[in-house]
């Protein structure tokens, strides 16, 4: 998470440059943002994502 995180960071700060490892979205961006900080602050060391489908 936080070498996504300051990967974003570094993107940020060089407008015109992109990280490749990133989504190009804005929409990503903020979800990596809220995710880290939720983490950081709440003390999580981990995220488990499960794929539902519909019906599931």
């Amino acid at each position: 998470m936080e070498n996504l995180f300051s990967a974003l960071a570094r993107q940020a700060l060089q407008p015109g440059f992109h990280e490749l490892q990133l989504t190009q979205t804005a929409e990503s961006a903020a979800a990596l943002l809220i995710l880290r900080e939720a983490m950081h602050h709440w003390g999580m060391t981990e995220v488990l994502a499960i794929d539902a489908q519909p019906g599931d």
